[in-house]
């Protein structure tokens, strides 16, 4: 199963945790679904971020993912979406989509520099 990291803890944690109830137990689910490899229930590819980041609805919030990485789901952002606005994105939630990537896939970079695969043993050497 992957791990779950989000880009930001402080802010999408904490919406995750604060909004109403029915939403949050779908949002759990659907996560859980992506950490265990499958696809979530409510889902749709965001167009424009690469072909593994995609975004998960209930009612007026949203969660945006991505699954590029083989050990872990990262929860890019989270954010209500302006009921009174059409169908477009709004710049700053792109904004927030673009700087979570980045901070995930730096984080993903940090985190293989720190724990490099190990080398493969040579041949005749003792195990």
């Amino acid at each position: 199963m992957r791990l779950l990291r989000y880009a930001d803890n402080r802010t999408e944690a904490w919406i995750l945790r604060h909004i109403e109830k029915g939403p949050q137990k779908g949002f759990a689910r659907d996560l859980r679904r992506l950490m265990k490899g499958e696809a979530p229930l409510q889902y749709r590819v965001l167009k424009g971020f690469g072909p593994n980041v995609g975004e998960l609805k209930r009612g007026g919030i949203r969660v945006v993912y991505t699954t590029e990485f083989s050990d872990l789901v990262g929860v890019v952002c989270a954010f209500r979406k302006d009921a009174k606005r059409d169908d477009d994105m709004r710049p700053e939630h792109k904004k927030l989509i673009d700087s979570g990537l980045r901070r995930l896939r730096e984080g993903a970079r940090v985190e293989s520099d720190r724990f490099p695969p190990p080398e493969d043993p040579k041949p005749g050497a003792l195990h």
